[in-house]
């Protein structure tokens, strides 16, 4: 079974049907002198809306951790996008994606995809900007406004 398809940058990408394909993106954050934290972001490309907004360390094993949430949360997407950033290119992620009979996305255009844009700029805007420096603090804010978000 194939896990991986590579797709030219320019492609945009459409889902026809809500858990289709998850949109997986790691955003690095730095809030006055606090030092830097990594959130990770996973979009259902069809809805618009977060399936998880999380902090995560970055790592491999952690970012195959944080997918099995979501899928316990919710249920396994057919394909998961991600860029072509070192953190996705892992033999860890590859073997997820074979557990999961799920197919790895890599390139495309996601920061310009019609449905991550808003969700990136408002993640930003509306979180990011006011980020509380306390951890506990933070994963509580980070999942209060995944909960409230509206596309």
């Amino acid at each position: 079974m194939q896990t991986e398809t590579m797709i030219d940058r320019r492609t945009a990408i459409k889902a026809t049907f809500p858990n289709e394909i998850w949109l997986v993106e790691l955003v690095r954050h730095r809030s006055g002198t606090q030092n830097e934290v990594t959130i990770v972001a996973i979009l259902d490309v069809f809805s618009g809306r977060p399936v998880m907004v999380d902090l995560t360390s970055g790592s491999a094993t952690h970012l195959t951790v944080k997918l099995d949430m979501a899928v316990n949360a919710f249920r396994r997407p057919i394909k998961v996008w991600v860029d072509g950033s070192f953190e996705f290119s892992s033999a860890e992620l590859q073997e997820w994606a074979q557990q999961y009979g799920t197919t790895i996305i890599r390139g495309g255009m996601l920061q310009k995809h019609s449905q991550t844009a808003p969700f990136l700029k408002r993640l930003w805007e509306e979180c990011l900007s006011n980020l509380p420096t306390d951890i506990g603090l933070m994963k509580s804010a980070l999942g209060a406004w995944c909960d409230g978000y509206r596309p």
